[in-house]
């Protein structure tokens, strides 16, 4: 199955999520620990999650150990959506927006039916956290639209400035204890600096530091396969 990936609040899913209504028809991430799997799952599941993915607190020395569960299940309460455990290691290869795919391979025999191998595929995409890409493009031309106003005063300035400036001698007056042509090199000085500010927004640089921000820094390239995926029973135990 694929779908979206949304981080449950709090994260180890020992209460009723906070974020409930961002996670519906979402596959929630939740860290192992604080309650019972059971109860995890139920409060996802209660969620609207169309799956769970539960992931370990392992530490190094620890990657390979196989997940030992041992725990009776809630008494009325039926499991109905799918979960995956996957290793603390691999938390890094899961990011909050991304497209997963949840693959369980047939079961062999003698092996419990609520039991399962799975493991985790991400494919390359682009992510773009709490919004599409249109989303973001939207922000960024509402972001440019504010800074028009921004825009006009800085171009009146720059008009002033292209003037002639005053004489220094009217200019001196106001000037207690300057020298006569202080104004004027005062006025020189303001000038330089506008004339650098005004490369600067010519440039408009801001936007192409906020654009590369929204569409490269969120980029996933290659895909990863999260390989150390282990399916949950209905009945489990931390």
């Amino acid at each position: 199955m694929d779908g979206k990936v949304k981080f449950a609040v709090p994260y180890r899913a020992h209460r009723p999520l906070t974020n409930l209504e961002l996670c519906q028809g979402k596959i929630v991430v939740v860290q192992r620990g604080g309650c019972t799997i059971a109860e995890k799952l139920k409060h996802v599941q209660s969620a609207g999650a169309a799956a769970m993915i539960l992931v370990g607190v392992d530490n190094q020395d620890k990657f390979s150990e196989i997940m030992q569960i041992r725990e009776k299940p809630e008494e009325g309460f039926l499991a109905c959506i799918p979960v995956v455990y996957v290793l603390g290691k691999d938390e890094g290869q899961i990011s909050e927006g991304m497209i997963c795919r949840m693959v369980f391979l047939p079961r062999t025999p003698r092996t419990p039916v609520t039991w399962s191998l799975g493991h985790i595929v991400i494919p390359p995409q682009s992510c773009y956290p709490d919004g599409s890409q249109g989303n973001q493009e939207e922000l960024l031309a509402e972001f440019i639209e504010m800074r028009k106003a921004d825009m006009e005063e800085m171009n009146r300035r720059l008009v002033l400035l292209n003037e002639p400036p005053p004489p220094a001698a009217v200019c001196a007056k106001d000037l207690t204890g300057s020298r006569p042509d202080g104004a004027a090199t005062i006025w020189e000085t303001l000038r330089a600096s506008m004339e650098r500010m005004r490369h600067i927004v010519t440039d408009f640089w801001w936007v192409k530091e906020l654009s590369a921000g929204l569409s490269g820094g969120m980029t996933f390239s290659g895909t990863h396969t999260i390989v150390s995926g282990y399916p949950l029973p209905v009945t489990a135990e931390e």
